[in-house]
């Protein structure tokens, strides 16, 4: 639950404008994941719209470090947006569908290459690959 922002005298929408803005500062997320110890797990981390345009750049991107073709990079979403860019990338698709409230406004087909109940059913499809 957000609280309204406080009125100011010289700006009304301060205290909003810190709030929605405060993830637009570059290099936060880089060290939020840094601070998480997340980085132990990987090898690379690009963070989207930080160091790279989009999801597509950072699939091509990748698969250029790790001299891989794009079609041999699982890419793995819940948001219809990001599989489509991953499928123009020729990277393999795999969306993880909710039965929540998000899978109303996520309900358009994005024509991944795999529908996953969970992380657990999209680690067991990208086994299969191997």
């Amino acid at each position: 639950i957000r609280r309204p922002p406080r009125s100011t005298p010289s700006n009304s929408s301060a205290a909003s404008d810190v709030y929605k803005r405060q993830d637009e500062i570059i290099g936060l997320k880089k060290l939020r994941i840094k601070k998480s110890n997340l980085m132990r797990f990987f090898d690379r981390i690009y963070v989207i719209e930080e160091e790279i345009n989009s999801k597509y750049d950072g699939i091509i991107k990748f698969a250029r470090d790790i001299s891989a073709n794009p079609n041999e990079i699982v890419y793995v979403d819940d948001q219809p947006r990001c599989i489509i860019e991953a499928k123009r990338a020729n990277a393999i698709a795999v969306q993880i569908k909710f039965d929540n409230l998000l899978k109303l406004s996520w309900s358009h087909d994005a024509n991944p290459d795999y529908v996953a109940s969970d992380l657990k059913d999209a680690l067991a499809f990208i086994k299969s690959k191997l």
